[in-house]
């Protein structure tokens, strides 16, 4: 497990679509995107977003960010395309990739 120093700078850890940190192989979901909204859409940005390809209200979805070291999170940024919304949002975290815990 690797640490990362935490400074007083708040920065980001995913990067927009112009000024991406973290590569799109970093970045995964349950399922893959539709059309022209695949998970590398995610980052701020992106004319279209991520979309999951069989989207039904209900679904219970997720997006995956390996930032490669631990990290503290101060700050989450997220937004909907015009026609959508984000009904639920939850923060999870894990330092192996198999177990999780809610933030």
């Amino acid at each position: 497990l690797k640490t990362m120093a935490v400074d007083a700078t708040p920065r980001c850890l995913i990067g927009s679509k112009d000024q991406p940190v973290i590569p799109d192989t970093s970045i995964s979901a349950s399922q893959p995107g539709a059309l022209s909204y695949g998970v590398q859409n995610i980052r701020m940005g992106n004319k279209f977003g991520y979309l999951p390809k069989n989207c039904s209200k209900g679904t219970v979805e997720h997006v995956e960010f390996n930032l490669g070291c631990s990290v503290e999170v101060v700050r989450l940024q997220a937004s909907s395309m015009s026609d959508g919304s984000i009904e639920k949002l939850r923060l999870s975290y894990s330092c192996d990739g198999k177990k999780w815990f809610n933030y």
